[in-house]
């Protein structure tokens, strides 16, 4: 498809990625002059009318939703190759390649990225959207004027836009008809996992809580569970280790955050994804910049333990203990 055209509009210059359903493309918008990104579907996907229906969900669900820490969408609609969706063209990496050279990273650049990427689900909620696929590779670190870094949330492909009615308060007991499992199973949460009825956004929560714990420890929560039956099995019923095990250098605080994310009940998590943000906001003590200067490892000599192990609090408990603002490393 290099050279053609999209629209009549949109020349399709370089392929950026490829998965399942569809390719995404470098590609020119020649009215405009400028460098975009389309994405069209491929394959059997272009002529599978469940597909067709996600990839438009895909559409309105992004194009409702005003954040600069979500992918703009540009342009939407079906042209003789089939549906096409046109995105801002960002420049940077995505979560997944950052944590395959970086991992474990330093506790305030985890904090960075999740608290971000929670300011950008918090306007997806307020518009009635849940992603249900958040995961390090839909999690986008596009660079700005004098080496900025803003995260924004892409791929809206599985997306569930809530009814009209149900948008003010975003209610639980809304969602999948069909119960189908959506998303990646690694970052699912529990009541994803199942495949239950009543999935909100909440279970958006869940799958960051997993991203902070991958990026503080190195691996995500049951990463070395290999068969996926038992991979669901567990999610379903096991909360996850405590994360300072396996990261002991970070502050009580910190791991509090992750614990409350990865609550196996939803009605125990953070309610909302700007409570979760002002969390970690409150125990970073600055503000959520990003910077390119930022993105290290986390130095030999900044592993050692921080305190004692805590206990992860039981999933039944509804109320946490306060986090606490305490220096990161």
């Amino acid at each position: 498809m290099i050279g053609s055209l999209i629209h009549g509009k949109y020349r399709l210059d370089r392929l950026l990625g490829e998965g399942g359903m569809g390719s995404v493309y470098l590609a020119r918008d020649l009215d405009q002059g400028r460098d975009v990104a389309v994405k069209v579907l491929t394959g059997l996907a272009a002529e599978t009318a469940t597909i067709i229906e996600r990839f438009h969900r895909e559409s309105k669900a992004a194009l409702s939703i005003d954040s600069p820490h979500v992918a703009r969408v540009l342009d939407a609609g079906t042209d003789a190759r089939g549906p096409f969706l046109v995105m801002e063209h960002l420049e940077g990496e995505d979560a997944g390649d950052l944590f395959q050279r970086l991992l474990p990273l330093p506790p305030a650049l985890a904090l960075r990225i999740v608290g971000q990427a929670c300011a950008g689900l918090a306007k997806a909620h307020e518009a009635g959207v849940v992603h249900r696929d958040i995961k390090p590779a839909n999690l986008f670190l596009t660079r700005g004027e004098g080496g900025s870094l803003t995260v924004k949330i892409v791929d809206f492909g599985v997306a569930k836009v809530l009814p009209t009615w149900a948008r003010r308060d975003i209610a639980p007991e809304v969602l999948t008809r069909t119960g189908a499992v959506l998303g990646s199973p690694l970052y699912m949460a529990p009541e994803q996992a199942r495949g239950a009825k009543a999935v909100d956004h909440r279970a958006d929560l869940w799958s960051l809580g997993v991203v902070l714990y991958q990026a503080l420890a190195g691996l995500a929560p049951n990463q070395e569970i290999e068969a996926l039956g038992e991979l669901i099995v567990t999610i379903c019923t096991q909360p996850p280790r405590p994360v300072e095990e396996s990261a002991p250098w970070i502050s009580p605080g910190v791991a509090a955050i992750a614990h409350r994310a990865l609550r196996l009940d939803p009605g125990d998590r953070f309610q909302t994804a700007a409570a979760m943000r002002d969390a970690i906001v409150a125990e970073l003590g600055e503000p959520l910049d990003l910077h390119e200067s930022m993105l290290v490892r986390l130095a030999d000599e900044d592993r050692a333990p921080a305190c004692e192990p805590i206990e992860a609090v039981p999933s039944t408990v509804r109320d946490p203990p306060p986090l606490t603002t305490s220096p990161l490393r």
